[in-house]
């Protein structure tokens, strides 16, 4: 028997042409989605180059040196975030707090991956190219999806849902030894990248078990179950967002998970009216497709892609309910959230249109509304992009001053964070010492950024047993000087009273919500500054009133 002649790249080559050319439309699809794909993560990339660090990102670094493997294993938030850590870490040591592009790169390969599988999915469902491509590009360019894809610390989001996505579609139509070994590595994946992994997981085995493979099943939902006992055993992570019973869930949890939805679909669709419409075609489309008999669906695959996708949106919604519902009502709808549910409505969307748009011309209007909403969606991602990148480098150019500042010796109280907004975790101590060894550039951005570091850390509020001093009630949007070095003593008479502090002729400002109790507003700055009560109304006791 004589063994095949290796093909040569011609060969190949000639091959491929021989495919383009038996399918012009796949091939045009692939195309358009790669291409689309490079773009967004390109320019995505290059935007990220004017970004920094803000909030949970700065503790994905190792600053205490424990031992590497606990740590990294060790919950964040009550969340595995192993890969997040680890890349934070790897690149701390090697960059450290510069080239936020170089953090981006394990997101935004991640987020491509979800690209990948929603067209899957979209074809395995349709087997129209119009619909896959058009789901695709949606996806894509997600305006709600913004607040996700900006941060590199989102890995956890979005590297969970990647891994999720790709179970699915295992799930949905492959089977066999090298199947069950891939199921299991992303399984492994996803659960120790974010517990987000966890309701795609549940998704993905009642598919599997549909198919009496249960193996398969028990793998993608024993895996992640046991490691979310398993972490709690050892660690016990306290959840201070939890919902705090079942009366809860009852009374708040619809309004959460609309939230949540309507936060979602407004900002793809660029409109705030459209989301009870929008919300009942996608539950009542559903229901319908997967009742109906075999010969009204496109594909045999339409119904068990759209029940796995449903499946897996509906446990992320209820894992959100139970994990995340005594967040403030105006974190509700955060856009972190959209990104998790978005990932698996649109393909359910898409593969609905593609349901109803049989005929060649209705497609091509389909492909249209597609396109439309894509750009709709990268519109609304640069302008939201553009205000959070002022946000993040806002908080770089303050706390590079605030460790300029205390390199120079400026006196501070050591319990006031150097830059709240953008780092509440981030002490002086630490701050210091991330200068000291090189991984923060220290250096005063501005006069107007050397005044809010000493707003920052040169002033506090702290509780005193009473007021002492000449004492007024000031209304809402009365100011009053306070002389270099002179304490006020203050008191909020109304529910949100707020004092807000400024240095004369500056723009910087810090705002103190004040207590019901009598505290004394204290500063080591040696400057002259104005104080405006910011709402509500508040006694305010001085030495004197001039």
């Amino acid at each position: 028997m004589t063994a095949e002649p290796r093909k040569t790249w011609r060969d190949r080559s000639a091959s491929l042409l021989d495919q383009v050319r038996a399918d012009p439309a796949r091939w045009a699809s692939y195309l358009v989605v790669v291409a689309a794909s490079a773009g967004f993560a390109l320019w995505l990339l290059n935007f990220s180059r004017q970004q920094w660090f803000v909030t949970d990102e700065f503790d994905y670094f190792n600053y205490n040196h424990e031992p590497l493997l606990p740590w990294l294993f060790q919950p964040h938030n009550e969340h595995t975030i192993v890969f997040t850590k680890a890349w934070f870490e790897l690149l701390g040591n090697l960059v450290g707090l510069r080239h936020y592009e170089l953090y981006m790169l394990p997101m935004v390969a991640a987020h491509l991956v979800v690209i990948a599988a929603t067209y899957a999915l979209s074809w395995k469902a349709t087997h129209s190219r119009v619909a896959a491509t058009g789901v695709a590009l949606i996806v894509l360019t997600m305006g709600a999806g913004v607040g996700t894809l900006t941060w590199g610390g989102q890995l956890q989001y979005v590297g969970s849902i990647a891994a999720g996505l790709v179970v699915l579609w295992l799930a949905v139509d492959r089977s066999g030894r090298r199947a069950l070994a891939f199921a299991i590595v992303a399984t492994v994946l996803g659960t120790l990248n974010g517990s987000a992994f966890v309701a795609f997981g549940l998704a993905a085995a009642v598919v599997y078990a549909r198919r009496r493979l249960w193996v398969e099943a028990c793998a993608v939902a024993g895996i992640p179950l046991a490691w979310e006992a398993f972490s709690r055993l050892v660690w016990a992570p306290v959840d201070p967002y939890a919902a705090t019973g079942i009366g809860q869930i009852l009374r708040e949890g619809p309004a959460f998970v609309y939230a949540i939805f309507d936060t979602a679909i407004s900002l793809t669709l660029e409109e705030s009216h459209l989301t009870p419409v929008v919300l009942s075609a996608l539950v009542l489309g559903a229901l319908a497709l997967v009742s109906v008999s075999l010969a009204w669906r496109r594909t045999a695959m339409s119904g068990r892609v759209t029940i796995a996708l449903a499946l897996a949106s509906i446990l992320t919604a209820a894992s959100l309910v139970v994990a995340r519902l005594s967040l403030p009502v105006t974190s509700w709808g955060g856009a972190g959230y959209a990104y998790l549910v978005l990932a698996t409505l649109m393909p359910i969307a898409g593969i609905l249109l593609a349901h109803v748009a049989r005929t060649r011309a209705a497609l091509i209007g389909l492909g249209c509304v597609y396109l439309v909403v894509a750009l709709m969606g990268a519109n609304t991602f640069r302008a939201n992009a553009t205000g959070l990148q002022i946000w993040k480098s806002n908080g770089e150019r303050l706390l590079q001053t605030a460790a300029a500042e205390l390199q120079s010796g400026m006196p501070t109280y050591a319990d006031q964070n150097p830059v709240p907004d953008t780092a509440p975790t981030v002490t002086q101590e630490r701050l210091r010492a991330l200068a000291a060894s090189g991984q923060l550039d220290a250096t005063i951005a501005s006069t107007t950024d050397a005044d809010q570091a000493s707003l920052n850390m040169q002033w506090r509020i702290v509780a005193v047993a009473q007021q002492a001093g000449v004492c007024r009630d000031l209304p809402s949007g009365q100011s009053f000087n306070l002389a270099a070095g002179v304490s006020a003593s203050v008191v909020g008479l109304s529910h949100g009273s707020a004092l807000t502090v400024q240095y004369t002729g500056s723009s910087a400002a810090r705002q103190f919500q004040l207590p019901g109790a009598p505290a004394s507003l204290e500063t080591v700055s040696g400057r002259t500054a104005v104080a405006t009560v910011g709402s509500g109304t508040a006694r305010i006791c001085l030495p004197s009133w001039t």
